[in-house]
């Protein structure tokens, strides 16, 4: 579980790292982008453009990472058999690579990579030319309803039809297809980012969840539900004609606190505050570490959304404290102003950075976790370090799986096992059938068909109570 977290976590800073450098590279080219699609050319030119040179980043950083994960998984091999070695005598963990392994790794980098890269690279192409060449800010770009979005399709079947009359069926083809699924897609993503396709989605995943008693898509879709209630906020206030910057941060602010609220717990489980843990059956969902992962992701996402969408009164405080500093209070001020007029990239490093630091926080709390226990292991198993049987009733030894009545007669024999452990003894768990029971003085009246009680009975022998550390009364 350690494991598979960190290295969630570390991917998922590795993503917003791409992701964000080919942000800032698309920066430092918009005015020339903008002038490149003035004179003709395409969205998908720049896409195919950054396509390109991010394939030729991901070839390269796949072999490098490849090449350095092989050697310091063989560093980190040595050091912990070393360490083993010291504690455990003749426990030695061998190195060992397979080759589809390696190339497997390979393509997932490479895959990985790619999508992001592609992500980003849509995204860029979707620029305004105006905008883009005075350098002015689009977050505020206007929406052309959804209405417009519908009567898209059918403008576009209408432009179809007229092709095929003029004789050109190709054209005709075209837009009957792929136009016809672009402007359905294009429908289908605005339902998305208003909202209720969003809250749709999570609330199927909840139901989903429940259904099958699986606690990740539970989770996933009260996480989803929260940022669709934000959306669908977001879109009803812009409709009542509300501000833009406004609506956006009442919903996303919402979905924020939703997030934070229900992932954090600070108040406790929500379904129990709120009275349904039992009605929907939450308490019998099953989930295991991907539960923690999605969690902490989502809770990430909540906080990061709730500071960048008040970053204005962010900005204010420090304002406020500049003045008090004298002549560093227009530095101070400055610092602040820049990041918070480019609020994705800047929302993008806060990511990266909330993730960093979260990972070393995670990392050190279990590694205190781990020494409490660890350092409490003989208290807790008292004073016994190795055991030698099986937890399952049903399994019964024979030949080598049998442990020898005569264990510690065994391990006396052998002088330099003898050296090496410092006692042996005997328990076992069992059940049997009592003909009486004395509860409080008071005889109990039998019960059953045989006029018996069953009864669980803890066996040890001599050796096992003179050896213990456990406080026997």
């Amino acid at each position: 579980g350690l494991l598979l977290g960190v290295s969630f976590f570390s991917i998922t800073v590795g993503v917003l790292l791409i992701f964000l450098i080919f942000v800032m590279l698309a920066s430092e080219r918009r005015a020339e982008m903008g002038m490149s699609r003035a004179v003709g050319l395409k969205r998908r030119h720049l896409t195919q453009m950054f396509l390109f040179e991010g394939f030729a980043y991901t070839i390269g950083a796949a072999a490098v990472g490849v090449a350095l994960g092989i050697g310091v998984g063989m560093l980190m091999i040595g050091v912990i058999s070393s360490i083993f070695t010291g504690f455990y005598k003749g426990l030695d963990l061998t190195y060992h690579v397979e080759p589809a392994n390696v190339v497997i790794a390979f393509c997932i980098g490479i895959l990985l990579t790619f999508i992001v890269v592609g992500a980003s690279a849509y995204r860029v192409s979707r620029l305004n030319i105006v905008a883009a060449i005075r350098d002015l800010d689009e977050s505020g770009k206007r929406d052309i309803g959804l209405g417009n979005y519908a009567l898209a399709i059918f403008g576009t079947v209408a432009s179809a039809a007229r092709m095929l009359f003029r004789g050109h069926p190709l054209t005709f083809l075209r837009r009957s297809t792929l136009g016809v699924l672009g402007a359905i897609r294009s429908l289908v993503w605005a339902l998305f980012r208003r909202g209720p396709l969003t809250l749709l989605t999570g609330i199927m995943l909840v139901s989903l969840g429940l259904g099958s008693h699986v606690e990740l898509l539970y989770y996933v879709g009260v996480g989803i539900s929260c940022i669709g209630i934000g959306l669908t906020v977001r879109w009803l206030l812009a409709t009542a004609h509300l501000r833009h910057s406004i609506a956006g941060r009442i919903g996303f602010t919402l979905a924020a606190l939703g997030l934070v609220v229900y992932f954090g717990q600070p108040f406790g489980k929500v379904e129990k505050l709120i009275g349904v843990d039992k009605a929907w059956g939450v308490d019998k969902l099953a989930g295991g570490p991907e539960l923690f992962i999605a969690a902490s992701l989502l809770l990430l996402l909540g906080a990061i959304w709730l500071v960048m969408y008040n970053s204005d009164l962010l900005v204010r405080a420090v304002m406020v404290f500049g003045r008090s500093l004298g002549s560093k209070g227009a530095a101070v001020r400055t610092s602040m102003s820049y990041p918070m007029a480019t609020k994705f990239r800047t929302g993008m490093t806060v990511a990266m950075f909330a993730t960093v630091t979260f990972i070393i926080a995670y990392m050190a709390v279990f590694e205190d976790v781990l020494n409490q226990n660890l350092g409490q292991a003989t208290t807790r198993a008292g004073g016994w370090h190795i055991v030698a049987g099986t937890p399952d009733n049903n399994f019964s030894g024979t030949g080598p799986s049998s442990v020898p009545t005569d264990l510690g007669a065994k391990v006396n024999a052998d002088p330099t096992t003898a050296a090496e452990v410092k006692a042996t003894g005997w328990e076992n768990a069992t059940a049997f059938q009592a003909l009486a029971q004395v509860v409080n003085g008071k005889p109990r009246p039998t019960q059953g068909r045989g006029g018996g009680f069953g009864v669980n009975l803890h066996v040890v022998d001599d050796n096992y109570l003179a050896a213990t550390t456990y406080p026997l009364t």
